[in-house]
């Protein structure tokens, strides 16, 4: 009778808690999705095809991770590490009245550094960037024109070492916002978050990058682990953010303290 009743309640709260069975890497909207479980080139599973070149050494996998299996473990002290295509393709969201939406999981082995960007400070490069500043708070920036310099959001939360911390960049059009494990990190003082931008998103020319920033030479390495990555050409909502923060951008994750659903509700 307990097992019976648990499991009642599992599948209620499944249909209940918001994004539970949610596969936002199905969704039309989704540009891309790498959950970092490859060796080697990291596959797109959003269906758009966007496989990532590893590039400048081994990105090796790490049984640390949030979703899945495994995180790509980076480095930039014995080489230089980054995942990237060309410019062009799905991941090159751009134009007037249009949204984009960036999500991560990053652990940080050295604060600072790009986790997903297609953007640097050449002339025809900016478009969009996400990552966290050198004392580890959330940044956020965007272009208008490829040659204009970047627009920055920051939020307010120092981000340390050695910690799993979700990321969330969505721009909708009117500001572009910063999320920390699922919410808002607003700062109430400086740059601001959310930022007002209404200037659309520039067709900038750099690659599309995990772990670095393209330019001249590549720049700004990511030092660390980074999981569950996903791109999207719409404004994902506060609830959606939440929502794969807490199950992952598949939707197969399940609330913490629960190793997996099955042995949450197997074990009464």
């Amino acid at each position: 009778m307990k097992k019976s009743i648990a499991i009642i309640l599992f599948l209620l709260m499944s249909g209940l808690c918001l994004g539970a069975a949610v596969d936002y890497s199905a969704d039309a909207s989704c540009m891309g999705y790498w959950p970092m479980e490859c060796d080697g080139d990291e596959l797109d599973l959003s269906g758009e095809g966007e496989t990532l070149t590893e590039t400048s050494g081994d990105i090796p996998q790490s049984a640390t991770h949030k979703f899945g299996t495994y995180s790509r473990d980076f480095e930039l002290t014995a080489d230089t590490e980054y995942l990237a295509h060309a410019d062009g393709g799905s991941t090159d969201i751009s134009g007037a009245d249009q949204a984009l939406s960036i999500v991560a999981w990053i652990n940080m082995e050295t604060v600072g550094g790009t986790v997903v960007g297609k953007y640097y400070a050449d002339d025809g490069k900016r478009q969009y960037l996400l990552g966290s500043s050198a004392t580890g708070i959330p940044q956020g920036t965007i272009s208008s024109g490829g040659g204009t310099a970047g627009t920055n959001a920051w939020g307010t939360t120092h981000m340390t070492t050695a910690t799993w911390y979700h990321l969330a960049y969505v721009y909708n059009d009117t500001d572009v916002r910063l999320y920390l494990n699922g919410l808002l990190d607003a700062n109430a003082t400086g740059p601001v978050n959310p930022l007002a931008f209404t200037a659309g998103i520039a067709a900038g020319t750099a690659k599309f990058i995990i772990g670095a920033n393209d330019g001249t030479s590549i720049a700004n390495y990511f030092d660390g682990l980074i999981d569950d990555v996903a791109i999207f050409n719409r404004a994902l909502t506060a609830a959606e953010v939440l929502a794969i923060k807490n199950y992952g951008v598949t939707g197969e994750g399940y609330p913490s303290g629960t190793a997996n659903g099955a042995k949450w509700f197997m074990d009464f």
